[in-house]
């Protein structure tokens, strides 16, 4: 039982931390590496986190080609315009 509750806290953490992030760099767009290099945080916690805030409509995924990267598409997150305008709601 211990495991579960820790890996909700860390669920939290990670959810924190990512839509305060996003929050500060309006309009500005992260792969989800960029996070987790930023934040210190796992790349698989920080695509939950984007993942949870984009069906709650805080955050837009982006798929774009990156020409680093040949024919092969980037996905990118930014936050929407509901994340900027309830800053305390995506916490």
């Amino acid at each position: 039982m211990a495991t579960t509750k820790t890996a909700r806290q860390v669920a939290s953490r990670a959810h924190q931390l990512v839509a305060q992030h996003l929050e500060k760099f309006p309009g500005r767009e992260f792969t989800s590496h960029d996070l987790a290099r930023v934040l210190g945080i796992g790349n698989t916690s920080v695509r939950n986190a984007l993942h949870r805030l984009a069906d709650a409509g805080h955050v837009e995924i982006l798929r774009v080609p990156d020409p680093t990267l040949g024919a092969k598409v980037s996905t990118r997150y930014r936050a929407t315009t509901a994340t900027t305008t309830t800053a305390g709601s995506a916490r």
